[in-house]
C-alpha cells in the first residue's frame, strides 16, 4: 500500500477512497516524501515535498519515518524560491514555473526534467541570484522526461503533411548561433566501456510491396533542406542542406580509429536484381541552373601540419584477374602487375562510355 491507501485486496475496483476536494489532499508516509533538510531528517509542516511524480505541501511535522502526512497537492503557499536557472542565475517573476529538486526539495527555476518536478507558479518576484519567499501556486501535474509518439509494436497514424513534432522560430534581427531543435547527449566516463552515441538518430522505413509508385517514393533516414527567399546578395552566405562539422572537444587524440564529419557506410550485402544504381554516395542536379562544381574538396598544399595526406583515396580494386595478370594499354604491349603489387582504379562515364584511371605499385613490361 502507498499511505493510507489499501491494496486492491482489501478493496473493490470502483469504491471511492476521497472526493474531498477533489482528491487534492493526499496522506503519505513520512518515509515516502522527499522534503528539505531540516536537521532532524523529519519532514516540516509547510515543506515543499515529492513523492514520485506527486508534488505538494505537508500539513504537518513529523517525528517518525512511519507517521502518515497529509500534504496538499494544490493551493497558493509561500514557500522560499532560489533565482536561478539551469544555467546559472535567473531572476523570478509572476508567472513563472517553478521546479522542485527531486533530491533535495528545494525550490528555483531548474526544470532540468533528469532532476526536476514542476511544482508551481510564481507570484512574486525574486532578484538574479537570491533565495527569497514568495507566493507559489502549487499544481500538481505528472513530469515525464520523456516524449513517446508512438512505439515500435504500435506506430500512431499521423496525418498527411503534418509532422509529429513541429518547432518554429523567428530569429529576424538577432545575432548568434540559434538552432531550431538542440541536442545535446554524450558519455562522460572514462574508459572504452561507451555506448553508441548519435546526436541525431534518424530512421525511417517502409513496409509491404512498392511498384511504380509516382512521382517518387522518398524513404529518407536524415532529410535536411534549406530554404532561401528574398533577395539574397552576401558574399558570406553559406545555405546546406546537411552541414557535417566535427569540432574538436579539447581532448588528446593519441590514437583515433576515424574522424569523420560525414560516413557513409553502405552495409547491404546483396544487390538488387535488376539494372539500377546501388551507389554509397548519389550527386544529382535537378535544376538548369549550371552548377560551378559538382564535387569541390579543398585541401592545404604543402607539408604544413594542416595539409591532407589524400584528397582522394581507393583502397585495392582488383578486377580481371589477380597478380600477374596483364593489362591492355593500348596496343603498345602488355603491363603486368608484380606479385604483392597493388593496382587500383577511378571509373569516369562519359556519355556513356566508361573510362579508367589506373594506377599501379610495381608494374612491369611484358
Amino acid at each position: 500500500m502507498c499511505g493510507v491507501y489499501p491494496d486492491a485486496d482489501v478493496m473493490s475496483a470502483g469504491e471511492e477512497i476521497s472526493s474531498t476536494y477533489e482528491g487534492r489532499h493526499v496522506t503519505l508516509l513520512e518515509s515516502e516524501l522527499v522534503h528539505p533538510d531540516n536537521g532532524d531528517g523529519f519532514v516540516n509542516k509547510g515543506d515543499p515535498v515529492l513523492c514520485g511524480n506527486i508534488v505538494g505541501v505537508a500539513f504537518k511535522s513529523a517525528a517518525a519515518a512511519t507517521d502518515l502526512i497529509a500534504i496538499d497537492t494544490e493551493g497558493i503557499w509561500v514557500q522560499d524560491v532560489a533565482a536561478v536557472n539551469d544555467w546559472g542565475n535567473s531572476a523570478v517573476a509572476p508567472g513563472d514555473a517553478i521546479y522542485i529538486d527531486d533530491a533535495l526539495a528545494t525550490l528555483s527555476k531548474k526544470q532540468d526534467p533528469e532532476s526536476n518536478h514542476l511544482f508551481g507558479f510564481a507570484l512574486g518576484v525574486v532578484p538574479s541570484s537570491y533565495t527569497k519567499a514568495i507566493a507559489v501556486k502549487v499544481h500538481n501535474r505528472a513530469n515525464p522526461d520523456n516524449i513517446l509518439m508512438g512505439i515500435t509494436t504500435n506506430y500512431t497514424e499521423a496525418t498527411s503533411g503534418r509532422p509529429r513534432a513541429r518547432i518554429d522560430s523567428d530569429y529576424s534581427g538577432t545575432t548568434g548561433n540559434h538552432n531550431g531543435l538542440d541536442v545535446r547527449v554524450g558519455a562522460t566516463a572514462a574508459g572504452a566501456a561507451s555506448p553508441i552515441i548519435r546526436g541525431i538518430h534518424g530512421y525511417a522505413f517502409t513496409s509491404g510491396v512498392k511498384t511504380n509508385v509516382a512521382p517518387a517514393h522518398y524513404v529518407l533516414g536524415t532529410c535536411g533542406l534549406v530554404g532561401l527567399g528574398g533577395t539574397i546578395d552576401a558574399d558570406n552566405l553559406i545555405a546546406a542542406g546537411l552541414f557535417g562539422q566535427v569540432i574538436a572537444g579539447g581532448g588528446t587524440l593519441t590514437k583515433l580509429s576515424h574522424l569523420c564529419a560525414i560516413w557513409g557506410d553502405f552495409g547491404e550485402p546483396t544487390a538488387p536484381g535488376t539494372a539500377i544504381g546501388v551507389e554509397v554516395l548519389y550527386l544529382s542536379n535537378n535544376s538548369s541552373q549550371r552548377l560551378n562544381q559538382m564535387v569541390y574538396m579543398y585541401g592545404n598544399s604543402g607539408a604544413s601540419s594542416g595539409s591532407a595526406d589524400h584528397i582522394f583515396r581507393f583502397d585495392s580494386l582488383y578486377f580481371g584477374g589477380a597478380s600477374g595478370t596483364p593489362i591492355r594499354d593500348g596496343g603498345t604491349g602488355n603491363k603486368t602487375l608484380k606479385t604483392g603489387g597493388d593496382w587500383k582504379k577511378i571509373s569516369i562515364s562519359i556519355d556513356g562510355t566508361e573510362y579508367w584511371l589506373v594506377a599501379m605499385t610495381d608494374p612491369t613490361e611484358s
